[in-house]
């Protein structure tokens, strides 16, 4: 099964290696070594999974960390910011079969606990509006329930967010439920049959699997170095 995080490591680290031009990332130039980008590209995950991880050497990234203090944490974060808008475009465009969808959900758990919220909160804001209008359209006109709501988008939510809850429940668990409750009740073409069942994560594989592909891509990629260690 494709890892999707990696394919964004992957994509940014060789556009970074091979772009002619200056590298800017919210305006703000980025001058680091290939193997230090890619130690920042990384940090998308969670600190006990990159402690799990052997293609990151624990020990150069805290001497780089010393090294480049601010800065360093700096590119982690913006990075971070620009992972989570290509994952919430991931969720919101593409039709995942089940399987792809079970997997994702277990890779978003994979990462670090500000990410998952940049992720989750702009994307379950939308799924809590959608359900606000869904019930404000039944109320004034029953026969145009849907009227201003894009369905896709919301049970394309819908069915990422039930995954993750299959796996760890949260505080979202409530507005799924809310949210599959009304559509079963009021809007059946959608056909929800979602397995409620829980999902075994499979942590410690899931981490052996990525860290095998982590290691394929840095050993692929970081041959070239724009500006050095």
């Amino acid at each position: 099964m494709k890892f999707y995080t990696t394919v964004w490591i992957r994509e940014v680290l060789d556009f970074y290696q091979n772009s002619e031009k200056s590298f800017f990332i919210e305006g703000k130039e980025v001058k680091f070594s290939s193997e230090e980008f890619f130690f920042a590209l990384v940090h998308i995950y969670s600190r006990d999974v990159l402690e799990r991880l052997q293609s990151v050497r624990g020990n150069l990234v805290k001497e780089i960390k010393e090294k480049k203090g601010f800065d360093f944490m700096y590119l982690v974060d913006m990075l971070r910011k620009e992972f989570a808008s290509w994952f919430r475009d991931l969720i919101l465009s593409k039709n995942f079969s089940e399987e792809e969808r079970s997997f994702l959900a277990k890779e978003f758990l994979l990462l670090e606990h500000q990410v998952r919220e940049q992720i989750q909160i702009p994307i379950l804001d939308e799924l809590k509006k959608g359900l606000i209008q869904l019930e404000a359209n039944l109320k004034e006109n029953p026969s145009e329930v849907l009227k201003g709501v894009s369905l896709k988008k919301l049970e394309r939510i819908y069915r990422f967010f039930n995954k993750v809850e299959g796996i760890e429940e949260s505080l979202c668990s409530r507005l799924i439920k809310e949210f599959e409750d009304f559509i079963k009740k009021h809007i059946s073409v959608l056909g929800l049959d979602e397995n409620s069942e829980k999902v075994e994560f499979e942590k410690e594989r899931i981490v052996k699997l990525l860290d095998e592909e982590l290691s394929k891509s840095s050993r692929l990629l970081l041959k070239g170095d724009r500006y050095g260690s």
